[in-house]
């Protein structure tokens, strides 16, 4: 077991705050810290994984966030139009009064 260091940073890449996770390898590394900063506050904008002066991985919440979503369609089949909320078609009627 490897102990990785994360580091999770604002829009500015500016440090919010730090975890040591362990984790057999890499890899294990990187799904750990997009689980992270998925399931993080809004303001984690992205994650840094470190092997001590090595870095690992480096991956934006937005991007988390589309491959999970990428794996929800995979895994129910559902077209990705399907899973967003279409809007209403609705007429705006306004009165004036002079």
């Amino acid at each position: 077991m490897c102990t990785y260091r994360c580091y999770l940073l604002d829009r500015a890449d500016g440090i919010l705050s730090t975890a040591d996770i362990e984790c057999a390898g890499d890899e294990e590394a990187q799904q750990a810290a997009g689980r992270m900063l998925r399931d993080r506050s809004p303001y984690d904008y992205a994650i840094e994984v470190w092997d001590g002066a090595r870095q690992i991985f480096i991956r934006s919440a937005i991007q988390a966030r589309k491959r999970q979503h990428d794996r929800i369609v995979a895994r129910t089949g559902a077209s990705p139009t399907a899973t967003t909320r279409a809007r209403p078609e609705t007429k705006v009627q306004r009165s004036f009064r002079l």
